[in-house]
């Protein structure tokens, strides 16, 4: 039985050795296809039967019977390496190198609207903060909205304690005031 395994192992190896040599003379980038691993995989079976039958005839005749495999199915790989080029996935290949590349472009874009995105939040809260300075130092003015009971003075206030005449000119202390203008358009 161990004889039996290490026979197995060693035409399975030397099996493995001849599809990859086939493979590198009929220049197949992705190694040996299908039909060449089927047709090796026949070829091994048939080489253990053949070995088993060494009681049945001579050693020579299994000799010969092996060689003979051997060089049947070897020429019946090399067709099928020339029959049947490099299998691999193609088209499935493609598509997915396609798709990588679209999720590529995809994840740009959308780093770059993100990058945008933050900008432009970036310069809207300034510009807020700006304006609410400004309108924080609109209300800090001295200058006050009138109500209807107050009286304005163009000029000098006039002191509370002369009298008023509807027509008469009174005259006053001068006061300055800061008040904001607005600046001409």
């Amino acid at each position: 039985a161990e004889v039996k395994k290490t026979l197995e192992a060693s035409i399975w190896d030397n099996g493995q050795d001849l599809l990859v040599d086939i493979a590198r003379r009929e220049n197949l980038k992705l190694g040996p296809n299908r039909q060449m691993q089927e047709l090796m995989l026949r070829r091994n079976e048939l080489i253990l039967e053949a070995s088993a039958n060494l009681s049945a005839g001579t050693r020579l005749e299994v000799e010969n019977r092996m060689q003979n495999i051997n060089a049947y199915y070897t020429h019946l790989i090399t067709e099928a390496a020339r029959k049947y080029p490099d299998e691999g996935l193609g088209d499935e290949i493609a598509r997915w190198q396609k798709k990588e590349e679209e999720s590529a472009g995809l994840s740009r874009t959308l780093a770059v609207l993100l990058g945008v995105t933050g900008v432009l939040v970036l310069v809207l809260c300034v510009v807020i903060v700006v304006l609410m300075r400004r309108r924080k130092q609109r209300t800090d003015s001295p200058v006050t909205a009138f109500t209807e009971t107050d009286q304005v003075v163009i000029g000098s206030p006039v002191p509370v304690n002369q009298t008023r005449s509807k027509d008469a000119v009174v005259s006053g202390a001068a006061v300055t005031v800061a008040a904001p203008t607005r600046e001409k358009a």
